[in-house]
Order: structure tokens, then C-alpha cells, then sequence
């Protein structure tokens, strides 16, 4: 009965590694990330009551993979991610109760076409593994200008006065560097599981907002810029081998 149970456990191990010699897949990704901005500029100090927080992003993508073998893929994709900036005034709220505050985001969308490289370590005996990546993304920017979004305004009257944001994201292409660590779960009927995390570096500067805010009567000003770096997490299903390349 032992030998039986050893025999099938290779048999479904070598049915899943001849999916991945010389193999396409397609599949789907939806990922969410927290874009980084730097303070560039205006006043020097910030009223305590200020955040001028990263703002969160998502991304839904189609995904193409090219599996060399049992160590080396190839992945490609086309799909759209979000970047923007978050800043926030801290409200006054119930003793007792939750912090309030006033949020105002700027984002826009990103078209971007991801090419990256990936090492596939060996998998456990329940057909998971570890994968590491690097690559790069070219994004397009179509350019876009906003005076901030209030996406949560609690029992205050918000105006000009108490906060405001002017933003521009500037047209182009831009090229990222990309590093990704993840864990993948093989299926017998062909499908793969992934979960990576992802860094995110750009080059040069994709967004600038301008934030006025004034708090016991003394007027603020900062600037921020993001360059689209993030940290993220993307969840991807690739669904069962096209046919192969040694099968054609």
C-alpha cells in the first residue's frame, strides 16, 4: 500500500513538471500597493493635526507566463494601476470613540506593461514553492489635474480654507525597476496560485500636489512629489498550460 502512495505522489509530481517545460499560461492579477511622496517643498513645519500620508493603490492586470523549465519564467502583462497622494487633518472626535479625520486624495491611473525575469526554487512535497523575480514595467501616464477628493469630511465644515490640494501628473511614459518575492501553489490540473510582493522603483517624477491647510489660525503649505514607488501585494491565478512548445 506504502509503494502504491510513493508511486502516485511521483507520478502527480512528474505530471505537474512536464506542465513546465517550454509552457504558456495565461492569467489573471489584482494586486493593491501603498505609493510613497516625499516632501519637497513650503513650510518647514507641519501643524501636528497634519498627515501627509502615502496613498493606497490597486491594480488589475492579464498576465502571460513562459515557463523555460522547472527553474526559469518569463512573465509579461498589460494592466492598469492606481498612484496618488492621501493628506489628512486630525478632527476633533467622542471621548472614548475612534479618531476622525478630514482625507483629501489625488490619484490617477497608470497604463503599464510589466516584463519581468523569475528563479523558481524547488517545490515541497505539496507542490508549493518559492519564486524570486526581476524585471522591469514601462507605464503610461495620460496626464490629468485635480484639487483633491474629500473622502471622508466628519462633522466639520470643510472649505478652501481648511484644506485644499492642487495636483498635476504629467503625460508620458514612464520606465520602473521591479523586484518581486513570492510563493506559488501548483495544481494537478494545471492552474498555479501566486502570492508576491512586490517593490516598485521609479526614475523620475510622475505627480507633484500642492497642500494649503490652516489650523488655529496659522496658514500651511507643503509640497509632495511621487515617483511611483511602492510596496505591494498581488495575488495572480494562472489558469491550466496552453499547448507547449514541445508539444507543437
Amino acid at each position: 500500500m506504502k509503494k502504491i502512495l510513493v508511486f502516485c505522489l511521483i507520478a502527480s509530481a512528474l505530471k505537474v513538471y512536464s506542465q513546465e517545460s517550454e509552457t504558456w499560461r495565461l492569467g489573471v492579477e489584482w494586486g493593491m500597493q501603498v505609493n510613497e511622496s516625499k516632501l519637497t517643498g513650503g513650510s518647514a513645519m507641519a501643524h501636528p493635526r497634519f498627515e501627509g500620508s502615502s496613498s493606497a493603490g490597486l491594480a488589475l492586470s492579464v498576465i502571460g507566463r513562459f515557463d523555460f523549465d522547472r527553474r526559469w519564467m518569463l512573465s509579461a502583462g498589460l494592466g492598469i494601476r492606481g498612484y496618488g497622494f492621501e493628506n489628512k487633518i486630525a478632527d476633533p472626535y467622542p471621548a472614548g470613540g475612534n479618531r476622525r479625520y478630514t482625507s483629501l486624495r489625488d490619484e490617477t491611473g497608470l497604463l503599464e506593461m510589466p516584463l519581468m525575469i523569475h528563479y523558481k526554487f524547488k517545490p515541497n512535497c505539496k507542490m508549493a514553492r518559492w519564486l524570486v523575480g526581476v524585471g522591469i514595467s514601462q507605464s503610461f501616464c495620460g496626464g490629468s489635474t485635480s484639487s483633491g477628493k474629500i473622502t471622508q469630511a466628519p462633522d466639520v465644515t470643510v472649505n478652501p480654507d481648511y484644506i485644499s490640494t492642487s495636483t498635476t501628473f504629467k503625460a508620458g511614459f514612464y520606465p520602473f525597476l521591479r523586484y518581486s518575492i513570492g510563493r506559488e501553489k501548483l495544481y494537478r490540473g494545471g492552474g498555479i496560485l501566486n502570492l508576491s510582493l512586490l517593490v516598485n522603483a521609479g526614475f523620475k517624477e510622475l505627480g507633484h500636489t500642492v497642500v494649503n491647510y490652516r489650523v488655529d489660525g496659522i496658514n500651511y503649505q507643503h509640497e509632495f512629489s511621487n515617483q511611483g514607488n511602492f510596496v505591494g501585494l498581488k495575488l495572480t491565478y494562472f489558469f491550466r498550460p496552453l499547448v507547449s512548445k514541445s508539444k507543437t
